[in-house]
């Protein structure tokens, strides 16, 4: 297994062309699906580690050939291709949700969901019921979000990491719903046997390890009221994030941020510099939003020696 870093670099020069000569004339190869597997997979990892702006024409295409190559795929490669349309499509909702799009982004989910059920992809179906569950909590839908982990907690799932992904998402939204004591039975079932991401080609859970779990607990505790801990979390688990995901990584440290600002404004200035320095390599619309989210929290501190530096240099980040 490749690890991720080669995994994305490996096939990233050649996305755009790998995705269109899936079909030829003698029609759909196994091949040809695998390799259009391989570039789907890819830019996967390119979302994470550059954003949406970077990743979204290759995944827009991607997906369009799926569903070209759906009309016409023997009926033995139907399932393959069908599952690949959903995983595509997952990717162009992750896009969608980057840019603001949120609406739009839970559609596409949906169309997601339709076409891993009809490829009999079950655990990518759960996957993503899971992102629904998230961009619901994104967009303060929480009890939308208890109702979705609901509804995914009943589907069948065999990915040992989709399972443990799930009892994750669902124990979050539970949290933010009020309902903590289903929150956390739900996370005590979490394995933990899944400390490291690997890649979209093991598991479409492939990000789940214990650094997600950590960023996630983080915000669980910081709605229970419990600050300190959640600070103590998030600082334990910034450093576990593969230099891969910058997006991921980025918006952990506002989350820090954010958490420490009340108390520390040094601190959480220092943290909010990181995150701006991964900008600088992720063009995430997401991230950079969030980032004026924090920055904005910091306006009471306006004038003091920490935040008049950030500002300094977001102005050559944030142009």
């Amino acid at each position: 297994m490749l690890n991720r870093r080669q995994f994305a670099i490996g096939t990233a020069l050649g996305l755009g062309a790998a995705a269109l000569p899936a079909a030829t004339s003698s029609g759909v190869t196994p091949t040809a699906v695998e390799h259009l597997r391989t570039t789907v997979h890819s830019a996967m990892l390119l979302d994470d580690q550059l954003g949406s702006a970077a990743a979204k024409p290759i995944i827009t295409a991607q997906a369009q050939t799926c569903l070209m190559l759906l009309r016409e795929c023997p009926s033995e490669l139907r399932s393959d291709v069908q599952g690949l349309a959903g995983e595509a499509i997952g990717s162009l909702a992750w896009a969608a949700w980057d840019e603001g799009r949120y609406a739009e982004s839970d559609k596409l989910f949906m169309e997601a969901f339709g076409h891993a059920v009809a490829a009999h992809s079950l655990d990518v179906a759960v996957g993503m019921m899971c992102h629904r569950i998230q961009l619901a909590i994104w967009t303060h839908r929480y009890q939308d979000a208890a109702s979705l982990s609901d509804a995914a907690m009943s589907l069948p799932a065999s990915d040992a990491r989709m399972i443990d992904y799930r009892y994750l998402q669902a124990s979050q939204a539970y949290a933010y719903a009020g309902r903590r004591r289903e929150a956390w039975r739900i996370v005590d079932q979490i394995s933990g046997e899944h400390p490291d991401p690997t890649t979209p080609d093991v598991s479409y859970a492939y990000y789940m390890s214990d650094w997600l779990t950590g960023l996630l607990s983080s915000k669980a505790l910081e709605m229970a009221g419990e600050p300190r801990a959640a600070v103590e979390t998030i600082e334990s688990t910034i450093d576990r994030i593969p230099d891969t995901d910058t997006r991921d990584k980025a918006l952990a440290h506002l989350h820090l941020a954010k958490l420490t600002a009340p108390s520390d404004i040094e601190r959480a200035c220092a943290a909010a510099t990181q995150a701006l320095d991964l900008a600088r390599v992720n063009t995430s619309p997401r991230l950079r939003a969030v980032y004026q989210e924090t920055r904005a929290l910091l306006q009471p501190w306006a004038k003091s020696v920490p935040v008049r530096e950030l500002d300094r240099a977001a102005e050559t980040v944030l142009v």
